[in-house]
């Protein structure tokens, strides 16, 4: 005898309650976050903040990065944790290349206001080179691979992870070292 469960709005219905689901959860760990080991990571610290998800990223542990993610990345980061997203999004090519091997070394956040407004901590942690990556301290280069973070809104005082970009070394060292707009 078979078991039939009938799910109104079929599995496209399901699927979305799965991911409601993962979202309430990756919200409630992004409520204390923690980075292995260190105990609390200060959502206030953009630096802490970047450590945390490259230290995510070099473990290949999405749930780690995703407590750090911001509001724009949320539903992304459920439906890698649900299985809907293939996670080579996020660990393949050359950004997943850059950030899972990431050596500890980083520059400190500078802060910027964003092409759309938004406010944005750039963290530097690695070079980028002819051939691939180089750590900071092993390189000189034009363009750092940094990780890029945002506030969500005016009010919003908790970093959270964008993405992984390349940015112009000159670029960077001409921003400012507080966190600008509030």
């Amino acid at each position: 005898m078979a078991i039939v469960l009938k799910i109104p709005g079929g599995l496209a219905a399901l699927r979305a309650v799965v991911i409601a689901g993962v979202a309430v959860f990756i919200s409630a760990c992004a409520a204390a976050p923690r980075s292995p080991g260190s105990g609390p990571v200060d959502p206030t610290n953009a630096d802490a903040v970047a450590a945390a998800v490259l230290e995510g990223y070099r473990r290949q542990d999405i749930a780690a990065i995703a407590v750090h993610t911001n509001q724009t990345n949320r539903e992304l980061f459920a439906g890698l944790i649900a299985g809907s997203e293939d996670r080579e999004d996020l660990f393949g090519g050359w950004r997943g290349m850059a950030a899972t091997t990431w050596d500890g070394e980083m520059l400190p956040a500078r802060f910027a206001i964003g092409y759309d407004g938004e406010r944005e901590a750039i963290i530097p942690f690695a070079v980028e080179t002819p051939t691939g990556t180089a750590s900071l301290a092993s390189a000189a280069g034009e363009v750092y691979l940094v990780i890029v973070l945002t506030l969500d809104d005016a009010a919003d005082t908790s970093w959270g992870f964008e993405d992984v970009n390349r940015y112009r070394a000159e670029d960077y060292k001409a921003l400012a070292d507080r966190r600008q707009g509030g």
